[in-house]
């Protein structure tokens, strides 16, 4: 018979964990690492009267809304997981389907892992329950980054349903603040995935040439990285420099064939085996120089990336950033798509700084800290939207300003 006793599950994981643990052992950071993050977090919830998190994280986004999840316990599920997070007490895991329960024993840091059941806010109210705040603060983390999403509705209802007596708040700017500070296994692990990104942007770079397709291009990227690290994304674009239709590099590749005069756009993010990741922007242009026009959009990009490093340095506020970024954009009547910094570690995440006449990002105030990663990336789009460029890349800010973590040259490469 099936076994879904917790107590059952548990001891099953145990005994995988002594027979296979050390298979898992390059997804997972030290024992010391967990305990930082731990203490951290509940330093947090200690500040906000907090008696217990309930984390949420789906597979949207190549699993980077998954991130708190990982962060706690170095697991990432196909479909949705939960971990329940005590001010005091043991957490718990939730995987989604009874079959991944074993593999999330093997990945987690966390001892007590369990299976989310058919109805998983049941098996996270019953937690609750079960650790004695039934009637306590309770904390929602949903997933992070500007694609930000809550509990779904219906495991949201039966919590509040369940736990009539507790206090619910939503606060996943909690996890957000905590991540976005690296310590030095963070570090150790992302200088990884920046090595990988900045190989597969060098494949790319060998790959590109005329008669080659979108999709093509794509698969040698891709294939430069996967057999030491993890697939993330990335954004791959290309069109004519003479007769442009294309703002920024595309999500999904096609089948267009590459033409001399074309112009390559590009944003990679290559995973090392923990999850962190590299992030690196650059275009590429095929068979001839640029274009003048294809050149000032570089320029102009460039300027505002070297002027947004200069102030990069642990005080800095979005202001600082906004007064040297917007003039070089809004002054050509151009715009950007995408912010010119935001938050990096196992996915995007907040703060999100455009320019300053830029409607789609909040620029919401912000000083930034010693150890905060961001990617800076000035993107600059035309202002009749069908051409741009793509250019930036990830840095770590440091006691002596922002540290570059990409060894790939700032340039307009030209194939």
């Amino acid at each position: 018979m099936l076994p879904t006793d917790d107590h059952q599950i548990r001891q099953i994981g145990e005994t995988l964990r002594e027979r296979r643990g050390d298979d898992y052992s390059d997804v997972r950071f030290s024992d010391a690492e967990y305990e930082r993050r731990y203490e951290a977090v509940r330093e947090e919830m200690f500040f906000r009267g907090l008696d217990c998190l309930v984390v949420y994280g789906s597979s949207a986004h190549t699993d980077s809304n998954q991130a708190n999840i990982r962060y706690l316990s170095g697991y990432i599920d196909q479909i949705q997981s939960y971990v329940v997070f005590p001010y005091e007490g043991e957490p718990t895991l939730y995987a989604d389907l009874y079959p991944h329960v074993p593999d999330a024993h093997l990945m987690s840091h966390i001892d007590d892992v369990r299976w989310g059941t058919e109805d998983k806010g049941q098996a996270v109210a019953d937690r609750i329950d079960e650790l004695g705040y039934e009637d306590g603060d309770i904390g929602f983390v949903g997933s992070p980054g500007p694609a930000a999403t809550e509990l779904p509705a219906n495991d949201y209802l039966t919590l509040t349903n369940e736990l009539e007596d507790a206090e619910f708040s939503f606060v996943s700017d909690l996890m957000d603040r905590i991540r976005l500070k690296k310590s030095e296994e963070e570090l150790d692990a992302i200088r990884e995935g920046v090595a990988l990104t900045d190989k597969a942007m060098r494949a790319l770079e060998d790959a590109v040439r005329p008669g080659i397709t979108e999709r093509e291009l794509k698969q040698e990227l891709m294939s430069s990285y996967l057999d030491d690290g993890e697939y993330f994304f990335q954004l791959l674009g290309s069109t004519s420099m003479h007769d442009p239709d294309m703002p920024y590099p595309w999500e999904h590749q096609s089948d267009r064939v590459l033409e001399e005069g074309d112009v390559v756009l590009t944003e990679i993010s290559a995973r090392n085996t923990q999850g962190y990741s590299g992030q690196i922007l650059r275009g590429i242009a095929v068979g001839e120089e640029p274009t003048d026009h294809y050149q000032e959009l570089y320029d102009v990009g460039e300027q505002v990336f070297y002027d947004v490093l200069d102030v990069l340095e642990p005080g800095a506020t979005t202001q600082d950033v906004l007064d040297v970024a917007s003039p070089p954009i809004e002054s050509r009547d151009w715009t950007v798509h995408a912010p010119i910094i935001h938050g990096w570690g196992l996915g995007i995440q907040r703060p999100l700084i455009g320019t300053e006449n830029e409607g789609g990002f909040p620029n919401p105030p912000f000083q930034f800290e010693e150890g905060h990663t961001v990617v800076v990336e000035p993107n600059p789009v035309a202002s009749d939207q069908l051409s741009g460029m793509f250019l930036g890349e990830y840095v770590h800010i440091t006691s002596d300003g922002a540290e570059r973590l990409h060894d790939y040259p700032m340039e307009f490469v030209q194939s």
